[in-house]
């Protein structure tokens, strides 16, 4: 398989990283790619809870970035439900005596 220079790339964002791919064929809600290899291709989904496909690499960074903030506040609200229930045990007291 030849790669024409018409070609369209895209990007996708997985995790802490942004790789550019060929692609072959875009649907509303699938893409298919060329891997490294052009004779290799994969078809996938756009987005899944990991992984989407973006036009642009600033597209795909503030995806990531995205991702990355509302991890840091799902930690930060865990952080502040178990400090509260530390609290709640050290004044724990005995209720048998």
């Amino acid at each position: 398989v030849t790669i024409s220079a018409d070609m369209k790339t895209k990007y996708r964002a997985s995790y802490s990283e942004i790789k550019a791919y060929q692609i072959k064929k875009e649907t509303l809600k699938t893409i298919t790619f060329f891997l490294e290899n052009p004779s290799y291709e994969n078809r996938e989904n756009k987005e899944a809870g990991w992984y989407a496909w973006f036009d642009t690499w600033d597209e795909a960074k503030n995806w990531l970035v995205k991702k990355q903030e509302e991890k840091i506040l799902t930690n930060e609200k865990y952080l502040i439900s178990q400090k509260a229930e530390l609290k709640r045990l050290q004044n724990l007291t005995r209720n048998d005596e």
